[in-house]
């Protein structure tokens, strides 16, 4: 009875800790972030993690057709085609095969969204 009793305190002590256990935890890791900004203004918020040889990454760009202006539409979709996929000349290695490629994802998207108009 009495294990079982010290079992549950220090239970229930770690449950009353953990809070402040994960605070301490984030600030940990708030501490290592490092942030790197380019001339261009694009912002890096780096968290070297030495104990793998691995990256991993999230981009996010905080634009869209909303800060377009009147007249000057389907800019910011244009920009997203450059950055994710390239032009003729930017970011290819061979250009007629990934242009295949390209267009079966165009495709793909096409009946995508073709399925999802018809509603449920």
């Amino acid at each position: 009875m009495e294990k079982s009793r010290l079992r549950n305190s220090i239970f229930f002590l770690l449950l009353a800790s953990f809070p402040l256990l994960a605070q301490e935890g984030f600030k940990s890791v708030q501490d290592r972030i490092v942030e790197h900004t380019l001339k261009n203004g694009l912002k890096f918020l780096i968290l070297p993690r030495h104990e793998v040889p691995v990256v991993s990454f999230v981009t996010y760009a905080d634009v869209g057709s909303v800060d377009e202006t009147w007249g000057s539409t389907g800019l910011a979709h244009l920009f997203e085609h450059m950055a994710f996929k390239g032009t003729r000349t930017i970011g290819t290695k061979d250009y007629g095969k990934e242009k295949v490629a390209l267009e079966k994802v165009d495709q793909v998207y096409l009946r995508l969204r073709e399925e999802r108009r018809k509603g449920e």
